[in-house]
């Protein structure tokens, strides 16, 4: 009866141990869920901020892109703009030049019209004279007075002409 009883204590021994084994057990499994549970609301936490921080970045990489894309833009305009002035000052240069070039073609038009009438009074004093010359009169001193009559004053070219061009229109007759 004795072993007996010392197995039954033995037994008992046991159980209670392994039932305090096993709550123990119990216990370290719900702190290790606890664990388990704290840990995935971190990872979820954390995997969150990991999306805000990328839509962060996205903003302001997109940001960056618009802000790049206003400086181009400014700088299109910046451009469009002084190449317009240019052309604008290019075209009131040529223009000006224009008007300057009317101005002195009409000056040469004027001075052609003034030489054909010295031209015509020149021709009708060379009738006149050969008309009106004394037969048998000094042939020198005939020569001398017409050539005192074809005495034409002739002004220096103008900058932008060739002077030989320009003398020849001077001195050659005027096309009619």
């Amino acid at each position: 009866v004795r072993e007996l009883e010392a197995e039954l204590e033995e037994e008992r021994k046991q159980r209670s141990s392994t039932l305090a084994s096993r709550k123990k057990l119990e216990m370290d499994l719900k702190d290790t869920e606890g664990q388990i549970e704290a840990a995935t609301k971190g990872r979820d936490e954390a995997i969150k901020q990991l999306r805000r921080l990328q839509d962060l970045a996205a903003a302001e990489r997109a940001r960056k892109q618009a802000v790049q894309d206003r400086e181009d833009m400014m700088d299109e305009m910046g451009n469009s703009v002084s190449g317009k002035s240019a052309l604008f000052e290019e075209k009131r240069r040529l223009e000006s030049r224009i008007g300057q070039l009317e101005e002195e073609l009409e000056e040469e038009q004027s001075n052609l019209e003034l030489l054909n009438d010295r031209y015509h009074k020149v021709t009708l004093q060379v009738k006149r004279r050969e008309r009106d010359s004394i037969p048998g009169e000094d042939s020198q001193l005939v020569i001398t007075r017409r050539q005192s009559d074809f005495h034409i004053p002739i002004r220096p070219p103008p900058h932008h002409l060739n002077p030989r061009i320009w003398l020849l229109t001077r001195i050659s007759p005027p096309l009619l």
